[in-house]
């Protein structure tokens, strides 16, 4: 496979789109049940068998998730929504700066550490260096189910249904991850390509979350109902931010 600075890389449209109307039944499609079942809800399999914990799942777990699903649909609890768009950009020093579309006017510049130890990798790195004076492109999303789900959360919570608003608030959060990916892969079509990586500040490889304010700013969150405290933090907590690099050689590393 080639190295993307070998391959031009042109997105069907630049700055970015609203999507909406995204039924929850899409959502659940691309729910991972294991971490669902064992990281959300902590149905671990423990010392039972194979066979033995597929039973225990059939018997209580598939069940109240499939209530719950009901009821997230029929109470139109979800309220999907995403931004996604494209930008030009090059990398300077352990900067990556977003251009205005076939211009020198900087938007914006996201700032990022470097490796500690060999081989010193920095996600700049993956970019095309302002040197070379070629635009690289990036692309950045941001996907939310709403607030809704949160007034319910609070209804259950408030009537002492421990257990339900557990396994509600678990199934709320894997949803957005199964948004994130479906966001994820439209920007992947929409690139007819199959590479690319996707990296949110807080994690290993850009562990500065006070850069998502600038995602947010960049793709203007407000549009899909989303605030941010003073903290920076996105609200409602369903909600995240994302960008990908589309570097066949990227890697996830640790700071």
């Amino acid at each position: 496979m080639k190295d993307q600075t070998e391959k031009d890389l042109t997105p069907p449209f630049w700055g970015s789109r609203v999507i909406q109307k995204i039924g929850a039944n899409s959502l659940f499609e691309n729910i991972r049940e294991n971490v669902l079942f064992q990281g959300r809800w902590q149905y671990t399999k423990g010392s039972l068998s194979d066979e033995e914990y597929e039973k225990m799942l059939d018997r209580e777990i598939r069940p109240e998730y499939s209530l719950l699903k009901e009821k997230i649909v029929k109470e139109n609890l979800f309220e999907p929504s995403i931004i996604y768009g494209f930008f030009q950009c090059n990398s300077d020093n352990k900067n990556i700066i977003i251009f205005e579309k076939d211009s020198s006017k900087e938007i914006m510049s996201f700032s990022f550490p470097v490796e500690k130890k060999s081989p010193y990798r920095s996600i700049p790195g993956y970019i095309l260096p302002l040197s070379s004076g070629k635009r690289d492109v990036m692309a950045f999303q941001i996907v939310t189910i709403g607030n809704r789900i949160n007034d319910e959360l609070k209804k259950i919570y408030a009537n002492n249904s421990f257990k339900r608003y557990f396994l509600l608030h678990g199934l709320s959060v894997e949803s957005t991850e199964a948004l994130a990916d479906i966001c994820n892969s439209r920007i992947k079509k929409d690139m007819n390509i199959s590479t690319g990586l996707r990296y949110s500040f807080g994690f290993p490889s850009c562990p500065d979350i006070t850069e998502n304010v600038k995602i947010y700013n960049l793709l203007d969150g407000k549009r899909i109902g989303i605030s941010l405290t003073e903290e920076g933090q996105m609200v409602p907590e369903q909600s995240t931010s994302a960008f990908i690099i589309f570097n066949p050689l990227a890697k996830y590393f640790k700071i």
